[in-house]
């Protein structure tokens, strides 16, 4: 969460770290939902993998936001809840992907192998320009989030090479504004002629419709465009033409063999199905999801029956529970009274928590030939999943929300005191982060590492923050100075965002450790919270924070023992997160004194103060619980905080790896068995 500045001058603590009572049963599991909603981003890694589509598609991008409590992460699934306006963006989704399986040729191929017709090659060239984008050419109208709006009589081009003479398929995705007494009329035109002209019914983007010809043309450039006829406009009415995308491929040569029936739906149904389901359908639903081909083959959405039935079951699987949530549906209780998840239930829990995705291939071989269920095969997938690219995507998630890197997008500074600073450093300061923290677990670096390595990665934009000259656009790994940084709270992102436009904000830096870092139990501040006083001249920022926070004032306590001190620790960073060793004309003092494991510490550096905190056992007990809530997807309980002990312990003596504590809390009882529900 983002403190404001208010919300934490008066702040009055219950003071220490947050701590859970060791529990009294370390065998109990702590309760946790059956039905865990994907997220947004874990809903699109799996429609990536049902289509096999990498790069991404992003369909989340249009659901409503999930309101969260603050503080916790996006995958907790005690707060994921599925409600009207969500369940309509999962239709409208589901609708969006069946139409392209059935539509886009290739992909048809790839998803439906079933269907024999689908591998038939002709010219072997696809391109599809999207109408926002620069590839495409208009005079008239703009670009929305979801396409081109043509508000005039007018069209919309983009120039496509061919690579040789055949048949080819131009279509275009449309839909219109209808007003006045006519449904809006489109042409598709190549090189300037007419090949086709239709009226648009579609009257919003949820039913758009694929308007396509096949054509046979010379190899070489052609200009493909859409083009809108009948713009209206009276009394406020106003018709409109929307295009989303402009299209061309190869045709298909003539298919001579038998036509696909409900045998090869029904095949389609049955793998494809396992794939949406996470794991074997039963018979009621094969039958049940064969009810919906028959029914979808009476429809003339593509005039091809078979392909209409398996629009309908595509569309359909893709609206059900079993695809939008991740379920645990084993029941059966060992001799201690836990519940084994069964290798699918393991299988997409595992896969989900460590790469946002399904289960892969391998991990679906693995559930079915039993070796998940053992340990040795269980470590094996674990280890996989954990060097695989798509792990990547988890650890740059939970860094991202931890550091809070989302806020660095609203970072603002003075110009006339920073004339340098450009808003696009705010985007390099993101990569800056999250490119840190990859590299600390890749390179097998442990919490300690995580708090002390003085290397990051910086652009030509936020190289001079630190003292450097870099020729590249892009991030690049360099060496800083050990003596002015040390680890992640050294980095430009956290030290700019917490600060103001033309001032260091020592409490928000100080606020900001104690709640990521070291779990520190900060209480809601009182409502009425006196502002800071304007400075005094030749008053550091240091004296005027303390002056009115400090001991002796409102803020003793909360202020003076918790965040003031943290705070100061990294008086020596500008507004900005550069290096200064004077503020007002005076020499910078960031030393302090601090509780760390019930023993106070002291330190006269930032570094020596990301050392004291590497060591420190609350900083590596709070990372690995916010680990946990992570990877569990649910806040820890009372019998979670063996493992959580366990694993923070084995981070302070043995100096484990990051990697190896993700490994210890997916390989815990707490991740493979549930509770017995007490309700749900």
């Amino acid at each position: 969460m983002r403190w404001t500045l208010p919300m934490l001058f008066a702040l009055a603590c219950s003071g220490g770290n947050t701590e859970l009572e060791p529990c009294t049963d370390c065998d109990a599991i702590g309760e946790s939902t059956r039905f865990a909603r994907l997220t947004h981003r874990q809903y699109d890694m799996s429609v990536m993998s049902l289509l096999e589509s990498y790069p991404e598609v992003a369909y989340s991008e249009r659901f409503i936001s999930d309101t969260l409590t603050e503080g916790g992460f996006n995958n907790d699934a005690g707060q994921l809840q599925v409600g009207g306006d969500l369940w309509s963006d999962y239709q409208r989704a589901a609708e969006s992907i069946a139409q392209s399986v059935v539509t886009d040729r290739r992909l048809y191929s790839t998803v439906v192998p079933e269907d024999p017709r689908g591998g038939a090659n002709g010219v072997d060239y696809e391109r599809r320009v999207e109408a926002e984008s620069s590839e495409a050419t208009s005079a008239v109208g703009r670009a929305t989030s979801n396409g081109w709006l043509l508000w005039g009589r007018g069209g919309i081009s983009t120039t496509l090479g061919l690579p040789e003479a055949g048949d080819y398929v131009f279509s275009t995705r449309v839909w219109a504004d209808q007003a006045g007494p006519d449904l809006a009329e489109m042409e598709l035109r190549i090189d300037g002629q007419v090949v086709t002209d239709v009226r648009v019914e579609a009257a919003d983007e949820s039913v758009a419709e694929i308007v396509e010809i096949e054509l046979p043309l010379e190899a070489g450039n052609h200009e493909f465009t859409v083009f809108f006829k009948n713009d209206y406009y009276e009394n406020g009415e106003d018709r409109n033409l929307y295009v989303d995308w402009l299209d061309v491929r190869g045709a298909a040569p003539a298919y001579d063999g038998p036509l696909p029936g409900e045998d090869e739906a029904k095949a389609f149904i049955e793998r494809f199905g396992a794939r949406v389901h996470r794991r074997p359908l039963t018979d009621d639903q094969v039958e049940a999801y064969l009810g919906l081909y028959t029914a979808g083959s009476a429809l003339s959405f593509t005039d091809d029956p078979f392909k209409d039935g398996i629009y309908t079951v595509v569309m359909g699987m893709l609206q059900s529970p079993w695809f939008v949530y991740r379920t645990e549906i084993s029941t059966e209780q060992d001799d201690v009274g836990r519940i084994p998840l069964d290798g699918w239930d393991l299988a997409s829990k595992l896969s989900y928590a460590l790469t946002h995705a399904p289960p892969d291939a391998q991990l679906r071989a693995a559930v079915e030939d039993g070796s998940l269920l053992t340990d040795a095969g269980y470590n094996e997938q674990v280890d996989r999943l954990l060097q695989t690219y798509l792990a990547d995507d988890v650890l740059d998630d939970f860094h991202a929300q931890l550091l809070l890197v989302d806020v660095y997008e609203n970072i603002y500074k003075d110009a006339r005191l920073f004339p340098d600073w450009s808003p696009s450093m705010s985007t390099s300061m993101r990569g800056e982060a999250l490119a840190f923290t990859r590299s600390v677990v890749r390179e097998d670096g442990g919490i300690r590492d995580f708090f002390t390595d003085p290397r990051t990665f910086v652009d030509r934009e936020i190289a001079p923050i630190y003292g450097l000259e870099v020729d590249s656009d892009t991030l690049v790994p360099v060496e800083l100075d050990v003596a002015e940084r040390a680890g992640v709270l050294t980095l430009s992102g956290f030290l700019a965002a917490q600060a103001h436009a033309n001032e260091i904000d020592s409490i928000h830096r100080g606020a900001f450790v104690n709640l990521q870092f070291l779990c520190s139990n900060l209480p809601p501040p009182p409502d009425v919270i006196p502002p800071l006083p304007e400075p005094v001249v030749g008053q550091t920022n240091r004296q005027r924070v303390d002056a009115h926070t400090g001991e002796g004032t409102c803020g003793t306590g909360c202020h003076s023992a918790l965040i003031n001190p943290v705070g100061f620790a990294f008086e020596n960073y500008d507004p900005v997160g550069s290096w200064r060793e004077l503020d007002v004309g005076e020499p910078i003092d960031a030393s302090g004194t601090f509780e760390f494991d019930g023993e106070m510490k002291s330190w006269e550096t930032p570094v020596e103060f990301a050392a004291l905190l590497s060591e420190s056992g609350n900083a590596h007990t709070c990372l690995v619980r916010n680990w946990m809530r992570y990877l569990h997807g649910r806040e820890p309980t009372e019998q979670d905080e063996v493992v959580i002990g366990d694993v923070a312990d084995a981070s302070v003596r043995q100096d484990i790896a990051i990697a190896e504590v993700l490994k210890q809390l997916v390989t815990d009882n707490s991740f493979r068995f549930r509770a017995p529900e007490v309700s749900q």
